[in-house]
């Protein structure tokens, strides 16, 4: 299941990927919608899913290993989120 941010309007944020110059949108879809950055910080750590975070919010968690950083490659920070999901123990 997929993560995704409530923008102002109450519609989900289009995610995107950026890779150099290449930018590759993606149109999440899941039950949960999260209008802040801790609930869904909070369901990644509960195991519910992937969400899209800014480095800013996900960089100590990442290096507490309590997350990990999915397609890495794919994570420009221009305005484009870092996907984070859970490890499985």
């Amino acid at each position: 299941m997929f993560s995704s941010a409530i923008s102002a309007t109450g519609r989900p944020v289009e995610w995107e990927f950026q890779r150099g110059e290449e930018v590759i949108p993606f149109a999440a879809s899941g039950r949960l919608l999260a209008y802040d950055t801790g609930s869904l910080i909070g369901s990644c750590l509960g195991g519910i899913g992937v969400a899209q975070l800014l480095e800013l919010y996900a960089k100590a968690i990442l290096a507490e290993g309590k997350l990990v950083h999915l397609l890495p490659d794919w994570s420009d920070e221009c305005q484009t989120p870092s996907g984070t999901a859970p490890f499985a123990s």
